[in-house]
């Protein structure tokens, strides 16, 4: 193995139980001891994200030859018979950027073919679906790169365009072509001033409200639009809150994310300046977050280098992945920071906040995957150097420590556990009562209107229990809110019907 395992706690002080429920500990059921890194020559990752059955999946670019997917269980053992190579890389050129789950356990890509902006299909295992489109693949008019592509409601896919205005387009399926009700016939461009540094990201909000983040000097921008792309004249001034960001940057690298609804969590990265803001929803900084709205991640003896994601747990614990760098010590460090809801670092996670493990090799980070079970998966790749120039495909997988089966109605941090979610056709909802509770579990659209009841005021006992949720007859695809009521408080989880 390529790592060198390092975990901040004395194993003379732990029994083997309490340290592998530790939060911020590699997870020791996952490849060995937590850590993937194998030789291969996959390439750069693309995407890598958990199927339904918890498996894993993982998109490659290997330039300029081709483009790879690899397979994996749950508890990351490669599927040695399920590794596919594409070598269709060359003539016409065509590169994939950004890859999703679709209904139905497929996936789309968006990239480019024969230098026009294009859209790509692929099967469950990964291989092309030589049925979509011509032979895989929907080019488009643009000559510019897709990039970002995210999932919207009624399973339109929302993504951007990397030209000189960076554009917002929307497809609509089955056959994914641009929609004429989003924009102006399907696009709408951002028109960042000249000289920005744009991201190359972009989210939703839980009302289908749409997020993006640039920079330009010491300002992060961020833009909103409504869920049909008009510029959201409510937000901001028409549609954009600039804030200055406190600190030595310089056309940061902006990251946004919806922590609770109503909350805008936003990050600023500039070489070794990892800035994290937080926004109401008109826009203003929320106070009550960090320092006046403001957290810093850097500190005397640690901070973020390479800081490339961020998520947000079930309880709205803040996670940012990064390589850290500690004075004295070489600079090949993967990990995670944990931060509080309130933005103050959780000095349960790791030690003080941070969970890392060392390679030996140069590291680059790339995403952070929340799994179902309320793990945590880091990606990155890694390389042996000149003169070989292998790619290491690197993966870790944290315990978080967090229950997602613990029902308290009486705490803000509660976060039952369903699952699977996305549903196809039915899933399981597993909590765990402290007290006796009387509830109610209903089906909400985001428009907020119920459309199922699945228990009506239902006496539950303390201790574990699990509700089977039958969605067969949920005809429309899309966003909901499964909502526990015990009749004087609410505890909502979103999940999306496929």
């Amino acid at each position: 193995m390529n790592y060198l395992f390092f975990v901040f706690v004395l194993l003379a002080c732990f029994s083997v139980e309490n340290l592998s429920a530790q939060a911020g500990t590699p997870d020791s059921t996952f490849a060995d001891q937590g850590i993937y890194d194998e030789v291969s020559q996959a390439g750069s990752i693309v995407s890598i994200m958990p199927k339904q059955n918890g498996e894993i999946i993982c998109f490659t670019r290997e330039d300029p030859t081709g483009f790879s997917v690899v397979n994996f269980t749950s508890n990351g053992i490669f599927y040695f018979d399920r590794g596919i190579y594409i070598p269709q890389y060359q003539d016409p050129p065509w590169g994939v950027e950004d890859v999703i789950e679709i209904p139905g356990g497929n996936y789309l890509g968006a990239g480019t073919y024969n230098h026009m902006g294009s859209i790509f299909k692929f099967l469950p295992i990964g291989s092309v679906d030589t049925s979509f489109g011509d032979d895989g693949h929907i080019d488009f008019t643009f000559t510019s790169e897709l990039e970002e592509i995210v999932v919207q409601k009624n399973d339109n896919i929302l993504g951007l365009i990397t030209d000189n205005n960076f554009t917002l387009f929307r497809l609509q399926p089955p056959n994914y072509q641009l929609d004429s009700t989003f924009g102006t016939n399907g696009l709408m461009p951002i028109n960042l001033p000249s000289g920005s540094s744009p991201s190359y990201k972009i989210t939703t909000q839980r009302n289908g409200k749409i997020l993006y983040g640039a920079s330009l000097g010491k300002k992060a921008m961020i833009y909103r639009y409504t869920p049909n792309g008009a510029i959201d004249n409510n937000f901001g001034t028409s549609g954009v809150s600039e804030i200055e960001i406190p600190a030595q940057v310089t056309n940061a690298r902006v990251i946004i994310l919806e922590q609770k609804a109503g909350k805008i969590l936003a990050l600023t990265k500039y070489q070794d300046t990892t800035i994290l803001f937080r926004l109401n929803d008109d826009a203003s900084l929320d106070s009550t977050f960090g320092i006046n709205g403001f957290v810093s991640l850097y500190d005397s003896s640690k901070y973020v280098v390479q800081s490339s994601d961020m998520q947000v747990q079930a309880d709205g614990k803040i996670l940012v992945l990064g390589k850290f760098i500690q004075p004295n010590r070489p600079d090949n460090w993967l990990g995670v920071q944990r931060l509080n809801a309130n933005g103050k670092k959780d000095s349960t996670f790791g030690d003080n906040s941070v969970a890392e493990v060392v390679f030996y090799n140069e590291i680059t980070p790339k995403d952070i995957i929340l799994l179902p079970d309320g793990k945590i998966l880091l990606s990155a790749e890694s390389n042996l150097g000149s003169p070989i120039f292998w790619e290491y495909l690197v993966m870790v997988r944290f315990l978080s420590g967090l229950n997602l089966g613990i029902l308290d109605f009486t705490e803000d941090i509660s976060a039952p556990y369903i699952y699977p979610n996305p549903i196809q056709s039915s899933s399981t909802l597993s909590f765990f009562l402290q007290h006796p509770e009387t509830l109610s579990i209903d089906l909400f659209n985001l428009q907020g209107q119920k459309v199922k009841s699945f228990v009506n005021q239902k006496y539950f006992t303390p201790g574990e229990h699990k509700v089977d949720l039958s969605f067969d007859d949920i005809s429309t695809t899309g966003y909901y809110l499964l909502r526990i009521n015990n009749g004087k408080q609410l505890v909502g989880i979103r999940v999306l019907k496929r």
